[in-house]
Formats: C-alpha cells, structure tokens, sequence
C-alpha cells in the first residue's frame, strides 16, 4: 500500500469508528437499549468485511497477519495470564469463588457472553490490531520500542477503549453525582496487550486468544478489583 493510499485508507477507518461511536451512543441515549452493543459489534464486524474486500486491489494490512507467530511472546504471555487468572481463582475464599462460577454460569450460557468469547476476539482484533494497526505501520514494520510504534499501540487501544466505553445515561449520571468516573480501564490494557502481540509476533494469532482468555476470564478479575476497592 503507498503512503498516499495508506493514510486515506487510515482516515476513512478512523472516520468509520466515529460514526459508529455517534451512531451507538445516539441509540442508547434515545432507544434505551442493549441494541447499541450489538450494533457496535456488526458495524466492527463490516469493518472487517470492508476491509478483507479490498484485498484483491491493495497491499491489505491485515492479509499478511495470519501467518504463524515470529515469536513466542504471544505464546508465553497468554499463557501466564491464564496461570495469572487460575491462580486468582483457587486464592479466593470460598464465597468469592461461587460468585465467580455464576459469573461463569452467565457468561457460558447466554448469547453475549458466547459472543464475547468466541466471536468479538475474532473481528475486534482483525479489525483495530490487524487493520488499523497494520495500516499504521505499512510495509515497514517496526520494532517495539519504536517511537512510531508506541504512539500507534495507544492510540488503536484508545480507540478500541472508546468502543467499550459505558454508553448508558444512568452510568455517567451516578458516576456525576459520585464524582467517580465510569471508565473500566480493562479495554485500554487488553488493548495494549494485544498491540504488543501484534507487534512482537507479527501475527493475530496469539492476540486473538489472548483477547478470548481476558474476556472469558472477567468474573474472576471483576471480583478481585471490586473486592480491593471497597
């Protein structure tokens, strides 16, 4: 992809996330309905497909990403967050450790829940960290500790952090009156998480299981942190 190609290709992608940030939170604020996640998630979902289409007529930053890792820190560093959450879990007291299961019980039962385990991983990391991502850097990858490299990581986790942020007036009015702010930064991390993946194994591979692991995984680290800010 040339320079001039990539960076139309990077506005009109960034400009497709505003809108459908505009459009979820519009449905929210006026319909009052779950609708808003499941529109974010489709319009990502023809994000890709939009993407995946021009393949044929430019060099496609995410079709060169599908490859095996070109190194093990994906690997290694999923597997220590699953050790991490495991470990978590048997720690907890017995009372913590029920509530957790129900979690679980919600999450493995109900369609969002499937949804976010195995389908959200899939499009949400082929979408920011293979297209967005890969369309940042180009033909010349860079190294982690790239300037360009560091910049591009925080911002797609930021925008990917946008796209989880709590769109219901009720959240935002609660957190006014409380004065907190209703920002789970969990997006933000698994973003940056799954950046460093991308950049250090070249490939979606190992993201895209990392982003399944942390999604199924929330009961446990929900607890945790609720527990250690009361």
């Amino acid at each position: 992809m040339s320079g001039s190609l990539r960076w139309k290709f990077l506005l009109g992608q960034y400009g497709f996330c505003a809108v459908v940030l505009a459009c979820v939170i519009a449905v929210q604020f006026w319909v009052g309905s779950p609708l808003s996640l499941y529109l974010s998630q489709t319009a990502i979902g023809l994000g890709v497909l939009c993407v995946l289409a021009v393949a044929p007529r430019i060099h496609n930053p995410v079709r060169g990403l599908f490859g095996p890792a070109q190194s093990r820190w994906g690997l290694v560093s999923a597997i220590a967050y699953a050790g991490a959450s495991t470990l978590a879990l048997i720690s907890m007291p017995s009372d913590w450790r029920a509530a957790v299961f129900a979690g679980f019980g919600e999450v493995l039962t109900q369609p969002q829940g499937l949804v976010a385990i195995a389908v959200a991983p899939v499009i949400e990391e082929i979408y920011f960290r293979g297209a967005l991502l890969g369309a940042t850097f180009g033909l010349q990858w860079p190294r982690l500790g790239e300037p360009r490299a560091v910049a591009s990581i925080y911002l797609v986790a930021a925008v990917f952090l946008l796209f989880h942020l709590p769109v219901d007036p009720a959240v935002w009015s609660l957190a006014w009156e409380s004065k907190a702010v209703p920002i789970n930064l969990g997006p933000l991390a698994l973003g940056l998480w799954t950046g460093i993946i991308v950049v250090k194994d070249r490939s979606l591979r190992w993201a895209i299981v990392a982003h399944s692991l942390a999604n199924l995984s929330t009961p446990v680290w929900d607890m945790v942190f609720r527990k250690l800010s009361e």
